[in-house]
């Protein structure tokens, strides 16, 4: 994905509404899929966002 300027100043969770995947990244989280975890991350223009922290 190219850097969406759009996004910028949100937080994780406003870019995850907007881009329509909170449900899925509450899905992803809670089976803890951590390829689907970077893949969302990725989507909402952070990649390489650090997941652990979300266990």
């Amino acid at each position: 994905m190219s850097e969406r300027s759009d996004l910028k100043g949100m937080t994780v969770n406003e870019r995850l509404v907007v881009c329509g995947l909170i449900d899925e990244f509450d899905r992803a989280r809670s089976q803890w899929d951590v390829e689907a975890l970077k893949s969302i991350f990725a989507e909402i223009d952070l990649p390489g966002y650090d997941h652990e922290p979300l266990r």
